[in-house]
């Protein structure tokens, strides 16, 4: 019997280079997957920026019919006209409040919770906050105590606050004492 010899025609390391075959291989079908991936993912956002543009075009086609309406009616929808609007809302809000207020419905609240010895100089109403601020003067401290307590009692007025007040003296020739007063107070009429 002849002694069986195996021996390979093959060139060294063609054995690494069938490893590598196998490996480009499983990255080639890898790659070929991926691809097959993307382009369904590539097709689903074309699907959608296409549902967009119809949406898109749809509400471009809605706000040109509007402005054409606008135009035929008179109103003018421009950016500039559009951006003095809260100005103007706010002004015709403040002249309303104006309006609104009554300076015989505040003078007959005013008259019937200020007491004797007190003497107003003015009254200056702030409307946004619906505060007024009164000046005056009393003829002692304690009137002036009497009046600040007479506000709070009152249903109209509310969160009166004394800002300052200062006891001054009169010239020659009957020296008496007198205080000058400022306040705040909330007014909501009755």
């Amino acid at each position: 019997m002849i002694p069986s010899v195996h021996l390979s025609l093959t060139a060294p390391g063609m054995r690494t280079v069938r490893l590598t075959q196998w490996a480009l291989t499983c990255v080639m079908i890898g790659c070929l997957i991926l691809t097959g991936g993307l382009l369904v993912y590539k097709q689903h956002i074309e699907e959608h920026v296409s549902h967009m543009e119809t949406k898109l075009a749809n509400i471009q086609t809605a706000h040109n019919t509007l402005m054409n309406q606008a135009r035929a009616e008179g109103i003018d929808l421009s950016d500039k006209r559009i951006r003095a609007l809260p100005d103007e809302i706010t002004f015709a809000k403040h002249v309303r409040e104006r309006l609104a207020f009554s300076w015989t419905q505040f003078l007959n609240d005013l008259e019937s919770a200020v007491p004797q010895k007190i003497s107003m100089d003015s009254a200056v109403v702030n409307f946004k906050d619906s505060t007024i601020i009164l000046s005056g003067s009393s003829s002692t401290l304690k009137a002036l105590h009497h009046l600040v307590d007479s506000l709070k009692a009152s249903p109209s007025f509310y969160h009166v606050v004394l800002a300052q007040h200062a006891i001054k003296t009169t010239r020659k020739p009957h020296r008496r004492q007198f205080v000058l007063f400022t306040m705040t107070v909330s007014y909501q009429p009755t």
